[in-house]
C-alpha cells in the first residue's frame, strides 16, 4: 500500500515566556508547611501528582481544547502520553525521587494523577524535570495497546479532534506523534512535602502552544490521521529556565 503524506517541513519558534507565562504553562502547588529537618524522614508523604490541561493563560480545559489561528481552529478532544521520567531533585538531605515510565490516558477529560499519594518522601525539593518520550517496554505498551492497539512503538503523544479551516470545513484526524518534551523547572522556594500534609502537585501543560507559529497560524494535523505503518510526524518541546522552545518536522 502507498502511504501518502505532505511534504515534511521544520519550524523552530523560541519564545521568553517570563514568570507569568511559564505558570500558565508548568505550575507546581504544594504545602506551606514548617521546614523540615535535614533529610526529613523516610516514611512516605501524602502527595499526588497530577497532570492536567490549560490554555496559554492557564485558565483549566474539560472535554476539548480550542486552539485558534489565522488559518483556521485546531480542536483536540483526546490528548494521551507516556511520561518517560519524573523526577523531583532533593535539597538539603533529601534524596531524589524518581519515577516512570508511565502513561497518561484522556488527560481532557480531567486532571490525571501520574504518581499517587503517599509514594513522595518527606522532605526538600527545589527542582521538577519530566520528559514525555516513547520507551522500549514491552509490559508498558502491552497496557497502552490494550486500550489503543495501533499504538506506533516510536509514539508518545496520540492527539484526536479535528481542524475546521476558515470556510467552516471540518477535518477529523487521530495523529500519532514522535514527540520529546523535556521540562526542567526550578522551585523557589523549594517544595516541602510534610509527612502528615496532605497536598497535590498540579503539572499544568498548555499543548496548544506546542501546534501555533509564530505567524498567528495553527497546525492542520488532519493530513496526518494516522494509517498503520505511516511514518508520524516528529515534535521537540523543551522548557527550561523561562524560555518555550518548539521544534516541529511535519
Amino acid at each position: 500500500m502507498s502511504l501518502h503524506h505532505p511534504a515534511r517541513t521544520s519550524y523552530k519558534p523560541q519564545t521568553h515566556l517570563g514568570t507569568a507565562a511559564l505558570i500558565g504553562i508548568l505550575s507546581l502547588t504544594g504545602c506551606n508547611s514548617d521546614d523540615l529537618p535535614t533529610g526529613a524522614g523516610d516514611a512516605p508523604g501524602s502527595a499526588d501528582l497530577t497532570f492536567t490541561v490549560t490554555e496559554a493563560d492557564g485558565t483549566p480545559v474539560w472535554g476539548e481544547l480550542r486552539v485558534e489561528g489565522t488559518n483556521g481552529t485546531l480542536v483536540l478532544t483526546e490528548l494521551s502520553f507516556i511520561v518517560d521520567e519524573i523526577e523531583l531533585e532533593g535539597t538539603r538531605g533529601t534524596e531524589d525521587f524518581e519515577r516512570g515510565p508511565i502513561f497518561l490516558e484522556s488527560l481532557l477529560d480531567g486532571p490525571v494523577v501520574a504518581v499517587s499519594s503517599r509514594e513522595i518522601r518527606p522532605g526538600s525539593y527545589d527542582e521538577l524535570e519530566f520528559e514525555i518520550d516513547d520507551v522500549d517496554d514491552d509490559e508498558l505498551l502491552t497496557e497502552i495497546r490494550s486500550i489503543h492497539p495501533d499504538w506506533p512503538s516510536d509514539a508518545s503523544i496520540r492527539v484526536a479532534g479535528w481542524f475546521e479551516g476558515l470556510a467552516g470545513d471540518i477535518r477529523e484526524f487521530q495523529v500519532y506523534l514522535e514527540a520529546e518534551v523535556d521540562v526542567e523547572m526550578d522551585l523557589n522556594p523549594p517544595l516541602v512535602i510534610n509527612e502528615f500534609g496532605e497536598e497535590v502537585l498540579v503539572v499544568s501543560l498548555a499543548p496548544g502552544l506546542w501546534f501555533s507559529r509564530g505567524d498567528g497560524t495553527v497546525l492542520d494535523l488532519s493530513p496526518w490521521n494516522y494509517i498503520y505503518g505511516s511514518d508520524l510526524p516528529e515534535l521537540e518541546v523543551e522548557i527550561e529556565d523561562g524560555f518555550l522552545k518548539v521544534e516541529w518536522d511535519f
